[in-house]
């Protein structure tokens, strides 16, 4: 029996939804006829019981699944690293990618990454797809692919979809002031990451960090993030005090609507 409890039902659906983006690696032979074949009839039970899971039980022989599942990822990085692949099929196999968050994974995915002689847009979806693993080793990747010019302003929108302390830390310490470096922290949405929005909003020299990181506190929302905003409807500039009412507003939590 396939139950939600045996791990992310939606990662085992992009899987299995890969065998029809990747029948141009092997399409003549007969092993992949077996394993696409197979892979559409678990898919179509899969998405039946996601859109009636409290009514129909899956018998499925996981023994039965998972040595293709593993054939699969072997084919998945073949075609995301092979420059002979049509590029839809390339952004398929490193968003699936993107959903492992194994080392090899991030392994393969940053060196498309790093990759110069690799068209651009395969590099940028593979920097994506590294942020999506929330994995360490991909922050690792992604924190050597900072000072890449090319890469860069992709590389702090991925540190915003990681979305973890440490790469929250990373992406304060590349705040350059710049619209990607703001739009980036202003996207960070996870609770653990508010102690470390509050320290780097009491140093003076970060002013101009305040505007985006209050939609970013407003969006974690909660009673300290409302303390946070609450602090700076006090404060002297017109501008800051605005973006606290216009972010306190952002919350849908009575205690908000008490501070404003």
């Amino acid at each position: 029996i396939l139950t939600p409890h045996m791990g992310p039902i939606e990662t085992l659906l992009n899987w299995l939804l890969a065998a029809q983006c990747l029948a141009e690696i092997d399409e003549d032979t007969q092993s992949w006829v077996v394993r696409t074949n197979i892979g559409e009839q678990i898919q179509k039970q899969l998405l039946a019981w996601l859109n009636h899971p409290g009514t129909l039980s899956i018998e499925i022989r996981l023994q039965d699944i998972l040595p293709r599942l593993h054939f699969m990822l072997d084919d998945v990085t073949a075609v995301a690293r092979g420059r002979q692949f049509a590029a839809w099929s390339r952004d398929q196999a490193l968003s699936i990618l993107g959903e492992m968050d194994g080392k090899l994974a991030s392994e393969v995915l940053s060196e498309i990454a790093r990759d110069e002689h690799d068209d651009k847009q395969v590099r940028i979806q593979a920097v994506d797809a590294l942020g999506h693993t929330h994995s360490d080793e991909a922050l690792a990747a992604l924190e050597s692919l900072l000072n890449n010019s090319q890469l860069r302003p992709w590389v702090l929108a991925a540190l915003a979809i990681h979305n973890t302390p440490n790469a929250a830390r990373l992406l304060l310490r590349a705040w350059d002031g710049t619209q990607a470096a703001g739009q980036a922290i202003e996207r960070l949405s996870n609770p653990h990451i508010l102690p470390i929005l509050k320290q780097a909003l009491e140093n003076p020299v970060n002013k101009l960090l305040i505007h985006y990181a209050f939609p970013a506190i407003a969006s974690i929302g909660g009673d300290e993030a409302i303390d946070v905003l609450n602090r700076y409807l006090q404060h002297k500039q017109s501008a800051v005090f605005e973006q606290a009412v216009g972010s306190l507003g952002d919350i849908p939590q009575p205690a908000a609507c008490l501070a404003l």
